[in-house]
């Protein structure tokens, strides 16, 4: 069947807006093959994505998430470092939450049942838990919650302590208390044996029982790097053990004194490996989730001036959120913060209070209704400015590519067709790259990169026969 051949730019982009906005915003093999029946103009099928992908209703719509690369930390000594958390129990006895705060390194963790999760009660829980304890921390990392803040905020200020919010969302950064929450209300929920009302009062006993438990991280027990002795507990007296060797009643100060020494003249070697350990497995974690993840790993950062949106986390815990938008925006980056997070604002100039994790960010393509800087003539184009379609980087503009796999032939993409064995785009908007691209495709842009540009013809259909086509569009593309 003949193709109609259009070369007014309006009437290209009248038949992208109708073939993709009307027919249901399609994938670009969809909308690709509803104009591919219809109409021909060089190099179509690159229009057609850079239409598909600048679509604001289908980047809101996008499945597509990202990771960050993790940045660890590195303790240098105990109680250094602490993060803070809140959880929120069943009611019993008018205790409904638990704040826990744990140490970076030794993985101590302090917490208290509370009836309610103020920043009055959470400062009161800080200063006789924590500082008058182990004395004024370095840094506390806590998230943004009203707790955290007023009678709080006020104390850190204070003593000096150097308060790290997390952005909202990035639960990730508070990850060494936020995974022990796990832990604990599991063990709380077992010890309790049906009646979760014991809750309150079982809760010392778990966190007694966390603290004795030896980590994998480090090698050693929280309780034996905060004190540099195993823990003497039931079982060791009754049946015995060796943890109580040497020990017996009536014991002259000097004895004493002796054993004490023995027991603790090791405890600055077992806390430097502890560390040594610690830093080592974390790095072996970070290598292996960059591993994992490194398919939708960020691995650039965004610019003062480039559009994103923003992913609509808050919908992602209920139930009714598959109508709603995955993503948010657009908006503008204003900064990158010192811990990598982002200063966004709306396109009217007005800045958001609070920054973005890294990891809701994706990139927006502007939708380009106007494209009557693209050249009727591709050839010209390739010739003249070597890419007729890409965007003006330096104008802040998203860029779009196109990808061609040198094992598969670059036939078919020149000529406007996607590969046969493409991953099927038709649910999934094209943001810039294909997500599934191999290895060994080579990128170019706007244009069809051929081994030989000397190659590039147009042939009319009046020669369709010596090229063994039976028919199809007017126009091909021969490489």
């Amino acid at each position: 069947m003949p193709a109609k051949v259009v070369f007014d730019v309006g009437e290209r982009e009248r038949i992208l807006t109708e073939a993709h906005d009307q027919f249901g915003h399609r994938g670009v093999k969809a909308t690709f093959e509803t104009i591919r029946l219809r109409f021909f103009w060089p190099f179509y099928y690159g229009d057609v994505r850079r239409h598909v992908s600048s679509c604001r209703e289908c980047q809101i719509r996008s499945v597509k998430e990202v990771e960050v690369p993790l940045i660890i930390s590195t303790p240098v000594d105990l109680f250094y470092k602490v993060y803070m958390d809140v959880m929120f129990m069943p009611t019993a006895r008018s205790y409904n939450c638990i704040v826990a705060c744990r140490d970076d390194l030794s993985g101590v963790t302090e917490a208290r049942a509370l009836r309610g999760a103020s920043s009055r009660e959470v400062a009161k829980f800080f200063w006789e838990q924590i500082i008058c304890r182990y004395g004024a921390v370095h840094h506390v990392v806590t998230d943004n919650g009203s707790e955290t803040k007023g009678a709080f905020e006020a104390l850190v200020n204070q003593y000096g302590i150097h308060h790290i919010r997390i952005s909202a969302y990035n639960s990730k950064a508070n990850g060494v208390v936020e995974r022990g929450h796990f832990i604990l209300r599991e063990a709380l929920i077992k010890a309790c044996e049906g009646n979760v009302s014991r809750w309150p009062e079982l809760l010392p006993l778990a966190v007694f029982a966390d603290r004795i438990s030896i980590r994998r991280s480090t090698g050693f027990s929280p309780y034996f790097l905060l004190h540099g002795v195993h823990p003497v507990l039931p079982m060791d007296l009754r049946e015995s053990m060796f943890m109580v060797e040497g020990f017996r009643c009536n014991m002259s100060a000097a004895d004493l004194l002796a054993l004490r020494i023995r027991q603790l003249k090791r405890k600055p070697e077992d806390v430097a490996r502890a560390a040594d350990i610690l830093k080592r497995t974390r790095l072996a974690s970070k290598e292996h989730f960059e591993k994992r993840f490194a398919h939708r790993l960020r691995k650039d950062n965004f610019e003062p001036g480039d559009l994103v949106l923003v992913r609509n986390s808050a919908i992602e815990r209920e139930m009714n959120r598959k109508h709603k938008p995955r993503y948010l925006g657009p908006y503008e980056v204003v900064r990158q913060t010192r811990n990598g997070a982002y200063v966004i604002k709306e396109l009217n100039g007005d800045v958001a209070r609070e920054s973005v994790a890294a990891f809701r960010l994706l990139s927006y393509n502007p939708s380009t209704r106007d494209i009557e800087t693209l050249h009727s003539d591709p050839i010209d184009a390739v010739e003249e400015e070597g890419n007729p379609f890409m965007l003006d980087e330096g104008g802040g503009e998203d860029q779009m590519s196109i990808e061609v796999d040198n094992d598969r032939g670059d036939d078919a993409e020149s000529q406007g067709r996607p590969h046969a064995d493409d991953e099927d785009s038709d649910d999934v908007p094209v943001m810039y790259r294909d997500e599934f691209a191999s290895d060994d495709e080579s990128v170019v842009s706007g244009n069809v990169e051929a081994e030989d540009q000397d190659d590039i013809d147009i042939e009319s259909d009046d020669d369709a026969g010596k090229s063994g086509d039976d028919g199809g569009n007017n126009f091909q593309l021969l490489l």
